[in-house]
Protein backbone atom coordinates (compact mmCIF):
# COMPACT_ATOMS: atom_id res chain seq x y z
CA UNK A 1 0.00 0.00 0.00
CA UNK A 2 1.47 3.36 -0.96
CA UNK A 3 0.86 6.76 0.71
CA UNK A 4 -1.53 7.89 -2.04
CA UNK A 5 -3.74 4.82 -1.49
CA UNK A 6 -3.83 5.44 2.26
CA UNK A 7 -4.48 9.19 1.88
CA UNK A 8 -7.73 8.53 0.01
CA UNK A 9 -9.46 7.36 3.20
CA UNK A 10 -7.93 9.89 5.63
CA UNK A 11 -9.33 13.21 6.77
CA UNK A 12 -7.07 16.18 6.00
CA UNK A 13 -6.59 16.85 9.74
CA UNK A 14 -6.10 13.24 10.87
CA UNK A 15 -4.05 12.63 14.03
CA UNK A 16 -2.33 9.28 14.62
CA UNK A 17 -1.26 8.29 18.13
CA UNK A 18 1.26 5.50 18.48
CA UNK A 19 3.00 4.01 21.51
CA UNK A 20 6.27 4.05 19.56
CA UNK A 21 6.49 7.85 19.31
CA UNK A 22 6.17 10.51 21.99
CA UNK A 23 4.30 13.00 19.80
CA UNK A 24 1.30 12.22 17.60
CA UNK A 25 1.63 12.25 13.81
CA UNK A 26 -0.54 15.06 12.44
CA UNK A 27 -1.92 15.56 8.94
CA UNK A 28 -2.95 13.40 6.00
CA UNK A 29 0.45 13.50 4.27
CA UNK A 30 2.48 12.37 7.29
CA UNK A 31 -0.04 9.80 8.54
CA UNK A 32 -0.46 8.24 5.09
CA UNK A 33 3.33 7.93 4.82
CA UNK A 34 3.59 6.34 8.30
CA UNK A 35 0.80 3.84 7.59
CA UNK A 36 2.33 3.00 4.23
CA UNK A 37 5.74 2.30 5.75
CA UNK A 38 4.15 0.34 8.60
CA UNK A 39 2.21 -1.91 6.23
CA UNK A 40 5.42 -2.77 4.35
CA UNK A 41 7.16 -3.94 7.52
CA UNK A 42 4.75 -6.76 8.35
CA UNK A 43 4.75 -10.40 7.27
CA UNK A 44 1.35 -9.94 5.62
CA UNK A 45 1.24 -6.36 4.25
CA UNK A 46 -2.18 -4.78 4.39
CA UNK A 47 -3.45 -7.09 7.13
CA UNK A 48 -3.76 -5.41 10.51
CA UNK A 49 -4.06 -7.42 13.72
CA UNK A 50 -4.88 -5.77 17.02
CA UNK A 51 -1.88 -6.67 19.14
CA UNK A 52 -3.76 -6.54 22.44
CA UNK A 53 -6.69 -8.71 21.36
CA UNK A 54 -5.49 -11.84 23.17
CA UNK A 55 -4.84 -9.93 26.39
CA UNK A 56 -8.29 -8.34 26.16
CA UNK A 57 -9.91 -11.75 25.72
CA UNK A 58 -7.95 -13.23 28.65
CA UNK A 59 -9.00 -10.31 30.86
CA UNK A 60 -12.63 -10.79 29.85
CA UNK A 61 -12.42 -14.50 30.63
CA UNK A 62 -10.92 -13.84 34.07
CA UNK A 63 -13.62 -11.28 34.79
CA UNK A 64 -16.39 -13.69 33.80
CA UNK A 65 -14.82 -16.42 35.96
CA UNK A 66 -14.72 -14.14 39.02
CA UNK A 67 -18.32 -13.07 38.55
CA UNK A 68 -19.48 -16.67 38.30
CA UNK A 69 -17.59 -17.82 41.41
Amino acid sequence: MNPAQVAVVLNENVVMHTPVLIKPIVGRELVSFAVSISSQGRDDPGKYIVSGSQDIQRSANRSEHRQGA
